[in-house]
């Protein structure tokens, strides 16, 4: 149940049970850790992605992306599972229980549109039900 109270909302929330065992924890207690390991093997890569039309943004640490458009500034982090083929590399997750997938592969050269700035990698991501196109470069 949600109360609306001077403009704020308060959660109150009710047990299921009589039970005062707590829930396992949804995501490891050191997240900073796990966004650096999959499968008990170190994940190291560093990416940084981003797009125009719309704005977006992509910063890989390991297997962890956080996702920032402009009404979403400082992102949300979406915890994934990383794919390699040749040097095309993928990370695969959800956002709003919907697939969040980033593709990086390498190009000659990448062009944001909106700088001279030129990148050697090309980036495709698929969120929300959309496809965006943009550039990446490692950090």
């Amino acid at each position: 149940m949600v109360r609306w109270i001077a403009g704020a909302s308060i959660v109150i929330l009710s047990a299921c049970s009589g039970s005062t065992e707590q829930s396992p924890r949804a995501e490891p207690v050191s997240s900073a850790g796990a966004c650096f390991d999959q499968d008990s093997r170190p994940v190291t890569e560093k990416i940084r992605a981003v797009g125009t039309e719309p704005f977006w943004s992509a910063e890989v640490s390991g297997r962890c992306v956080t996702y920032a458009t402009p009404d979403d500034q400082s992102g949300t982090r979406i915890w994934t599972r990383i794919t390699q083929i040749g040097g095309e590399m993928s990370w695969d997750g959800a956002l709003n229980s919907k697939q969040f997938k980033l593709v990086v592969k390498p190009a000659n050269a990448c062009s944001d549109g909106m700088s001279d700035k030129v990148y050697p990698f090309e980036a495709v991501l698929r969120v929300n039900g959309e496809t965006r196109r943009g550039c990446a470069e490692r950090n």
